[in-house]
């Protein structure tokens, strides 16, 4: 049986939060950092927004990925209309990230590289948590490069 983890946010005397969290890991209700929306972006779909302003280095959540790499057969059996999320072709071989366990939902697979004309807010660490990297505020849409933590 799967355990929920406590809550990584504070309280506002600076204890961490007693909470136990399943839906918003790393955060509860009360303390996650993100919502989710239609992207500013035209054509994009859904865009993650800060749900409250973010400091730099601040957690947004995480982008926890697991990838399936299928031939050209296993992808069509599996997506036959030949769309699916997040997937790159190289060589022979399709590569198609899946979200990990049951908490598909925490992770911040909406958020992109920002659209021509915006700034990244977030980055990847190499442990696949996201941080902001300056200030994000409150309903601001987090844009994100994937680069070189984003694993193939």
């Amino acid at each position: 049986m799967e355990t929920c983890p406590q809550c990584t946010g504070t309280t506002k005397t600076g204890d961490r939060c007693r909470r136990t969290t399943c839906k918003y890991a790393p955060f509860c209700a009360a303390h996650k950092a993100f919502r989710v929306g239609d992207s500013t972006i035209p054509d994009a779909g859904k865009g993650a927004f800060a749900a409250r302003a973010l400091k730099r280095g601040e957690t947004v959540g995480d982008y926890t990925i697991a990838t399936l790499a299928q031939t050209e057969v296993e992808f069509l059996e599996t997506y036959p209309d030949k769309r699916a999320t997040h997937t790159a072709k190289i060589d022979d071989t399709y590569y198609t990230s899946l979200g990990t366990g049951k908490r598909t939902h925490n992770a911040i697979g909406m958020a992109n590289r920002a659209p021509k004309g915006r700034r990244n807010n977030a980055r990847i660490l190499a442990s696949g948590r996201v941080v902001a990297s300056k200030l994000i505020p409150k309903d601001s849409e987090i844009f994100l490069a994937y680069g070189s933590s984003y694993r193939i």
